[in-house]
């Protein structure tokens, strides 16, 4: 019998965020992230590693004194494996906690 086996991913993720005024923000965004190897019956098929990397921004806009709206771009930085895509996203938010300045 076979064994199939795969690596560990190793992520790092950082933000760079500025608040123009309370709950109105931009951020740029990155990550990179390293490994997901696999081996199978012990035999390590190098073509499977994955490293790659990303790039984006996300905005964060007010609506309401409860609701904002948030729109994100992402793009591949750096493609080693796996496809290489762009992503937009827009989402709404409702608060129920707290009170929003």
């Amino acid at each position: 019998m076979r064994s199939q086996s795969e690596a560990p991913v190793a992520a790092f993720e950082g933000h760079l965020s500025y608040d123009i005024k309370p709950r109105l923000w931009m951020s740029l965004d990155a990550n990179f992230w390293h490994g997901g190897e696999t081996r199978l019956s012990g035999t390590a098929n190098p073509a499977t590693l994955q490293r790659n990397s990303r790039i984006g921004a996300t905005a964060s806009i007010p609506i309401s004194k409860h609701q904002s709206l948030k729109f994100s771009y992402d793009n591949g930085a750096y493609i080693r494996y796996g496809g290489n895509y762009q992503t937009i996203s827009v989402a709404w938010q409702y608060f129920w906690l707290g009170h929003p300045k």
